[in-house]
């Protein structure tokens, strides 16, 4: 028996045992490849779930800013609205603490080229209605030294009047405008043309001369509240005064009555 090999065994070993080692070394490769291959996966998965993350906090940030504009760009918007609400407030007060009636055009004014001041006030004979004279002129007298006279008037009872202190505003009427209106004369050429006064604000008059009802022109005549010399500052009619036309011209006092006299008053020196 000693002569006889040995059951289930060859010349280079045990088949079982060798059988046995092969398949665990066939095992431990197969899980070595598992083992690797869900390294492998669990290295790939961050990468691909750090996309979808990426992206949803890339659009996020972007909202954020996109609402931080918009709220930026709002308050802009409230506090330039809010200055200009409170400027037209402002504005609409002060016009209307300040603005004189629209038809009360009395006063003392400078004609737009500064040439002469006009007084408007109450027509003597129509307390309705309002006449203006002129109380100042910047030149009232020739090289020769004679005073300026109406001589171009087509009335020869007035052609001898001085031009300072007489009228030139003719008993205006107001219309349904709430502007006065009627005629003006013109002592540089002797005419008279149609003429609407009004207060475009609180210190400025406009007047509209047309001639014929179809060429119009209009000025802006400044108020004005001193007093210059050679200017004229007694009542109407008075001495020191201007002179209405006779149709004007405030009716005389009865026999016996007695008429106040116009304060006098000093123009003030330059």
């Amino acid at each position: 028996m000693s002569g006889e090999p040995a059951r289930g065994r060859d010349h280079c070993g045990s088949p079982r045992r060798a059988s046995a080692a092969a398949s665990r070394l066939e095992i431990a490769g197969t899980g070595s490849s598992i083992a690797q291959g869900r390294r492998s996966a669990g290295k790939d998965r961050p990468e691909r779930e750090s996309r979808p993350r990426g992206r949803r906090a890339s659009a996020w940030l972007e909202a954020v800013e996109t609402m931080r504009s918009v709220k930026m760009t709002l308050r802009f918007v409230l506090r330039v609205s809010l200055r200009i609400v409170v400027s037209l407030l402002l504005s609409m007060a002060e016009g209307r603490g300040n603005a004189a009636p629209i038809s009360d055009p009395l006063g003392t004014w400078l004609t737009e080229d500064g040439r002469a001041r006009i007084r408007i006030e109450r027509c003597g004979s129509a307390p309705d209605r309002v006449c203006g004279y002129v109380v100042w002129a910047k030149e009232t007298a020739d090289a020769k030294g004679q005073a300026f006279r109406d001589r171009l008037n087509p009335d020869p009872a007035k052609r001898n009047r001085l031009l300072l202190g007489h009228q030139m505003l003719l008993g205006l009427k107001l219309n349904a405008d709430g502007r006065y209106a009627g005629e003006v004369y013109n002592a540089e050429d002797g005419k008279t043309y149609g003429v609407t006064i009004w207060r475009e604000g609180p210190r400025t008059l406009a007047v509209k001369g047309c001639l014929l009802g179809l060429f119009c022109a209009t000025q802006g005549w400044a108020q004005v509240t001193d007093l210059v010399p050679g200017q004229l500052v007694a009542a109407t009619g008075e001495g020191g005064g201007p002179v209405s036309d006779p149709e004007w011209a405030a009716p005389k006092p009865a026999a016996g009555g007695v008429k106040l006299p116009a304060a006098a008053i000093k123009p003030r020196a330059n």
